[in-house]
Parts: structure tokens; C-alpha cells; sequence
């Protein structure tokens, strides 16, 4: 676990996939240190590079440029990168920022989430 700015990260290697679970606020402070982690964590099988969003209480443009950044690095590289389990907060910026298309996530995302307790997924 490491922790940056008030951004707690962790990071699980399962098969052919990384899984990264983020916590707390990303923000410019913290977004060179996610593109770190990212990198740091890939290893050669990797096909698949989660970031679970679930308990960010606060995310900047600059953080989601550095996300975006990596998508397509990572895509050049055959590896698909995804953000899952959104907070109400990351969402809710998504969506205004009309990235919803670019993420793969439902358009219907914000009042999804309020009808239900259960976190979703989104690939």
C-alpha cells in the first residue's frame, strides 16, 4: 500500500490482470504517482489494468488526463485499461466532462448508483 497526498493505492497482479484499488482524493499531486503504480505493476502477461474508483472522494482533470494519458499508451501496448466501480464523485465528472463514451460507461451511470447500494462495474 502505498500513500501520496492523501491518496491511499494498492495494486494486485492476478494472471493476466492488475488490479489497482484507489482511496481518498486524486488530484494533481498525485497524478505522476498513478502513472507510476500503473507502470510499476504491468508485467508481461498483463492484458487487463483495473482501477477500481470506488472509494475516491475527489478526482481533478489533471488525474483523469494522466488516466486517459495511459489508456492509450497502454492500448499501444495491447493492454486495455479500466476504470470500475466508480464513486458518485469520479462519475459524476466523467459525465460532465463527456468521457463516459471514451470509459465505456452508461450514460444512465449517476441515477443507476442512487437506485442502487451496489457498487457496478464498468469495462
Amino acid at each position: 500500500m502505498d500513500v501520496v497526498q492523501g491518496m491511499t493505492l494498492s495494486t494486485v497482479q492476478e494472471d493476466d490482470r492488475v488490479a489497482i484499488q484507489l482511496e481518498g482524493e486524486l488530484d494533481f499531486a498525485s497524478a505522476q504517482r498513478l502513472i507510476d503504480a500503473i507502470e510499476d505493476c504491468l508485467v508481461e502477461q498483463t492484458k487487463v489494468c483495473l482501477i477500481n474508483c470506488q472509494q475516491v472522494t475527489f478526482i481533478d482533470t489533471e488525474c483523469l488526463k494522466s488516466i486517459i494519458y495511459m489508456k492509450h499508451n497502454l492500448a499501444t501496448r495491447g493492454i486495455d485499461l479500466c476504470i470500475e466501480q466508480c464513486s458518485t464523485q469520479v462519475s459524476r465528472v466523467i459525465k460532465m466532462l463527456g468521457l463516459t463514451e471514451f470509459f465505456q460507461m452508461p450514460l444512465t451511470l449517476q441515477s443507476e448508483q442512487a437506485a442502487s447500494s451496489t457498487p457496478r462495474s464498468f469495462i
